[in-house]
């Protein structure tokens, strides 16, 4: 079962059996709008110049999830930033949360548990029901986080949108955030040593520099 990096991210940041989240939401709204942006630039449909979004294949992913918000960047006329999509597209955040839970529900990975609160009000939690998928990825980011193996450049950005949404603490619990960060950061910078083509590397590497400072900048600017 080929899961994007959008689906990752979504069940790594709901608790397994309660179904409750396990980081902020306005971690998530940006960790989403960050996965739209590099599942783009991972199959090659923008790629980051300077500070520019710009259109490198204009074919649309076949991705009812992700093509609403690449449609919007091919209509723009100049390029415009990176800080401006992920501002733009984490707006949408709640929307494109529904529709990957309902994706996973569909999968048969989530099911949907509601629940009344105080008489009144109904809350939703959605509770693993197959955990294989999610046993498998976090099996092979933890080889890759503890013992150094190989990541490729998704597990290589998954480790990124986990840095993003401060989720390493759910994921890696004997690891603290400075330690977590460090190794990220290390396999970062060693990934160019492996046989991926160098250029593809390379613009994995500016989009992530470029989200990164971007999702912290527009942070500072929504909680100032």
């Amino acid at each position: 079962m080929k899961l994007n990096l959008l689906d990752q991210l979504e069940l790594l940041a709901l608790d397994d059996y309660s179904g409750s989240k396990l980081t902020p939401s306005g971690h998530l709204q940006y960790g989403l709008a960050a996965a739209i942006i590099l599942e783009l630039t991972l199959n090659k449909r923008i790629s980051v110049l300077g500070k520019k979004v710009v259109v490198t294949d204009r074919t649309l992913m076949d991705d009812s999830i992700i093509d609403p918000y690449f449609i919007q960047i091919l209509q723009t006329q100049k390029p415009k930033t990176l800080q401006h999509w992920v501002s733009v597209i984490s707006r949408q955040a709640h929307k494109i949360e529904g529709k990957v839970i309902s994706k996973l529900v569909a999968l048969k990975i989530l099911t949907i548990k509601k629940k009344k609160v105080l008489w009144l009000f109904t809350v939703r939690r959605y509770p693993m029901i197959n955990h294989q998928p999610e046993r498998e990825f976090r099996k092979q980011l933890y080889d890759i986080v503890h013992s150094y193996h190989k990541p490729t450049a998704n597990q290589m950005m998954l480790l990124q949108l986990i840095q993003m949404c401060h989720l390493e603490r759910a994921i890696f619990p004997t690891l603290k955030r400075k330690e977590f960060v460090r190794r990220v950061k290390q396999l970062h910078s060693d990934i160019n040593m492996g046989d991926m083509l160098q250029k593809e590397i390379e613009a994995m590497q500016a989009a992530m520099v470029a989200l990164t400072a971007s999702i912290a900048a527009t942070t500072v600017v929504v909680t100032s």
